[in-house]
């Protein structure tokens, strides 16, 4: 279980450094990864604006963080809370299993990702 802890803290050290780094960039550089579905199309994407989102997070300006991305805005708590659980469960149990409910509930954000995606750009 130890090991399995450090691990997971080791990783998500990784993800949070890179993430800091990278919001750094787009902050004092103004450069950031251009979506490939909006450069390509025109139309924005499901994730689009999702940078300019957490980066107005960091600076706890709610609002705008909002208006970047809706979808993303009010879904991530729920994404976050089930990743976190499903971390605490492979800590703890050292398997990491989706229920059928779970799986029913991913299929359902996918599809309302793409319906987002189709109604953000009417």
């Amino acid at each position: 279980m130890r090991e399995r802890f450090f691990k997971v803290v080791k990783y998500f050290g990784i993800i949070l450094v890179t993430g800091l780094i990278y919001a750094g960039v787009c902050v004092f550089t103004g450069f950031g990864i251009p979506c490939v579905y909006r450069e390509i199309t025109g139309l924005k994407c499901p994730g689009c604006g999702l940078t300019h989102m957490i980066i107005d997070l960091l600076r706890l300006d709610f609002h705008s963080a909002f208006l970047e991305n809706q979808f993303v805005f009010l879904i991530a708590p729920v994404i976050l809370a089930a990743v976190l659980w499903h971390v605490f469960q492979y800590v703890r149990t050292g398997e990491v299993k989706l229920k059928k409910f779970e799986n029913i509930t991913c299929y359902v954000f996918i599809v309302l990702a793409v319906i987002w995606g189709i109604v953000r750009n009417i």
